[in-house]
């Protein structure tokens, strides 16, 4: 098995120990690593390049309902400071399903089937 070693130094292009590197790769280069391999007593260099630039889009974060009991007023206040509004006509608190995730609400996201309170 070839290890690569711990890594000693991660360099951003224009630091002290990049420029050989910087004058061969150009603005491709984004990183240099200097690993140490005790087992074989060797300082390995490792490039990391850039390959590839094309246009992307985030995909928009999908909105899901959470429900939430009366009761659990907490729950609420932790859905209201993560940015969750009440659509009252879902009697259902709508966040993100990132949000809903932070918050390991996943086993409460209403599916769309069935009453819309219990």
């Amino acid at each position: 098995m070839n290890s690569l070693g711990k890594v000693g130094q991660t360099l951003r292009p224009g630091q002290h120990g990049t420029r050989r590197h910087v004058q061969k790769y150009g603005d491709q280069l984004l990183l240099v690593r200097y690993r140490y391999d005790a087992t074989r007593q060797r300082r390995l260099t490792t490039v990391e390049l850039l390959v590839e630039e094309v246009p992307w889009v985030p995909p928009a974060d999908q909105i899901v309902q959470v429900r939430v009991d009366y009761e659990e007023a907490e729950l609420r206040q932790r859905l209201k400071a993560a940015g969750a509004r009440w659509n009252k006509e879902l009697r259902r608190w709508e966040t993100t399903k990132e949000v809903a995730r932070e918050l390991q609400l996943e086993k409460r996201l209403d599916s769309g089937r069935g009453p819309l309170y219990r």
